[in-house]
């Protein structure tokens, strides 16, 4: 399986003999298995057959063979690797993938460098951001590993996976100690890399700041670089080593996720007419009885008349909204006594269904502070630079353009 292969002309893409598939059982349950024809696959869900599996779409419902149980059988990405693999080391999560992927501005063709492989799931995530459809204008990750056991098991999977021609796995420490910082003209502790030919580099090691004379030659000038340290001291030592390199625009950023439970709920809503019908209610009774006081029985009878008509009002409005079964009638209403005027008014209040959530009192604890930081720009000389500037434009007057050129330097970037 290719985790980075281009969509097909048509959708849905198919499963095939020899494909990695991601089986999901639950929200909290993923597994990975490669497709073999005449193959079984056996969970505490049930038995699954691979020729049952092959030649459907991806995403389909798998069923046992008992026919009681199912799971879906999902198309690998490095999202759902990183839940399904048995890791051989602590990962990058998916949360500080897509950060770190963002934040480095890792794009197709780009040349990147890793150090500290480990399980390949940080690997597989910046293989995704630098590939193509044209091979030809797709990037490359350099990856180094200083446990060769892990580097040759991360070298194989992707081979397994078909992604092999976007990666290089060497075993290497890159916080070699020393002075030197080129050998037999490669830099020291990245072997295989030439000088300022990288755009980013991701430095996963318990010590990054003893990698960053090296790293500073490999990158190209205003190219991005990040640290991913589990402690604050490893932060504090790495951004006094990246100021004193020249770099800029460091800042430390923390990742976390807290979950949230979502559901559907139905609640009543709020009806303003009858409070408004209550409120015009509670003034005409004691404009009636204002009127009584006053003896003007005239004015009164008026009161009481339109305070009638505005109940006739309301319970016309009430009846309308009960039931058809007419267990609420509108002479009930009127009555406006005990249980009927409660279940009058209940009734005319509907109910709507809302979708709501709440956190979880938990979240995922604390992975990595991820340190970023900006390459420093190539040293500028005005002096080269105006002298570079005026045999330009006397080359253009010779050449009869005298708009070439320029004696004001622009600088070269």
């Amino acid at each position: 399986m290719n985790f980075v292969r281009p969509n097909p002309p048509q959708l849905p893409r198919i499963i095939q003999d020899g494909d990695l598939v991601i089986l999901y059982e639950r929200f909290d349950s993923l597994q990975h298995t490669w497709i073999k024809k005449g193959d079984v696959t056996q969970n505490r869900f049930g038995c699954f057959q691979h020729d049952d599996i092959i030649g459907k779409p991806f995403g389909h419902k798998s069923t046992s063979t008992n026919g009681k149980c199912w799971q879906y059988v999902l198309e690998p990405s490095p999202e759902l690797w990183s839940n399904a693999f048995k890791t051989r080391t602590q990962i990058v999560n998916e949360m500080d993938q897509s950060l770190v992927t963002t934040m480095l501005n890792v794009k197709p063709g780009d040349v990147v460098v890793e150090s500290g492989t480990g399980s390949g799931c940080m690997t597989l995530s910046l293989m995704r951001a630098v590939s193509h459809p044209d091979l030809e204008k797709a990037g490359h990750i350099n990856t180094y590993e200083y446990n060769s056991f892990r580097a040759e098991e991360a070298a194989k999977e992707f081979k397994g996976m078909g992604v092999s021609h976007l990666v290089t796995v060497r075993c290497q420490d890159v916080c070699v100690a020393g002075e030197t910082l080129m050998e037999s003209g490669d830099v020291r502790g990245f072997p295989g890399v030439k000088p300022g030919t990288v755009d980013a580099i991701f430095l996963d090691v318990p010590e990054p700041f003893k990698a960053l004379d090296y790293a500073k030659i490999l990158l190209k000038p205003n190219k991005q670089i990040c640290c991913y340290s589990p402690c604050i001291s490893q932060v504090i030592d790495t951004v006094k080593k990246l100021r004193a390199l020249g770099f800029t625009g460091v800042r430390m950023l923390e990742f976390r996720q807290r979950p949230a439970d979502s559901r559907q709920v139905s609640m009543e809503t709020i009806e303003l007419e009858e409070d408004e019908a209550k409120e015009s209610s509670t003034t005409s009774d004691a404009a009636a009885a204002a009127a009584a006081a006053a003896g003007d029985s005239t004015e009164a009878e008026a009161v009481s008349g339109k305070k009638r008509k505005a109940e006739e009002e309301a319970a016309s409005t009430v009846s309308s909204r009960t039931n058809n079964n007419g267990v609420i009638t509108k002479e009930e209403y009127l009555k406006g006594i005990g249980k009927h005027k409660e279940a009058a008014l209940a009734s005319a209040v509907p109910n709507t269904e809302f979708h709501v959530f709440r956190h979880f009192p938990s979240m995922k604890s604390h992975t990595a502070f991820l340190t970023f930081a900006t390459s420093p720009l190539p040293e500028f000389d005005i002096e080269e630079e105006k002298r570079t500037r005026a045999a330009n434009f006397a080359k253009g007057r010779e050449a009869g353009d005298s708009k070439r050129g320029s004696l004001k330097p622009q600088g070269v970037y």
